[in-house]
């Protein structure tokens, strides 16, 4: 498995980078990029400013559909991912559960997509995705939809909650 870490945003809302934005006097992608490299021997960080990334242990990589979103970095991710799946996380998060991630490793067999459900919904910048999302997705942005649920049920997905069978409302799984 490949650890992929979003980067591509453009903080507006931030005014600044929000990848290197510092918690406990570390800039957030670095403590990501260190957990990932515990978890996987891979790690991607899809960025449009690569430049600011190379002082990481990280292959640094582009959009291949740019100003696509995250749907777009999750397309990117797969693509120059050397594993058939991928673990993806967004950049400015923070407080990344090692045990959950492992957790959820555990539960993708038979599923292209594994993805945890918290009080807020469905987490899609915290979950893992096989290559064989490539296709789905890659329809979906060329429709011009970035809503990453939506190829979801196009493949076999589990969501991972309490119960771990609740399925959201209006989504439908296909196992």
């Amino acid at each position: 498995m490949t650890g992929v870490i979003l980067a591509g945003g453009k903080s507006l809302r931030m005014g600044q980078d929000k990848a290197f934005l510092t918690l406990e006097g570390k800039a957030l992608v670095d403590s990501l990029c260190q957990l990932l490299h515990r978890l996987f021997p891979q790690v991607v960080i899809v960025t449009n400013s690569p430049l600011k990334f190379l002082s990481l242990n990280a292959d640094i990589v582009t959009d291949i559909y740019p100003h696509m979103g995250a749907l777009g970095g999750i397309f990117t991710g797969l693509v120059f991912s050397s594993h058939p799946y991928s673990f993806v996380v967004a950049c400015d998060m923070p407080f990344v559960s090692e045990r959950l991630v492992k957790y959820m490793a555990g539960l993708k067999d038979g599923y292209d997509v594994v993805i945890p459900e918290g009080e807020a919904g469905l987490e899609p910048l915290h979950a893992i995705y096989s290559k064989n999302c490539l296709k789905p997705i890659k329809r979906l942005l060329k429709e011009n939809n970035l809503k990453i649920i939506d190829f979801f049920p196009a493949l076999p997905f589990c969501i991972s909650s309490n119960p771990p069978s609740k399925t959201p409302k209006g989504l439908s799984n296909s196992v």
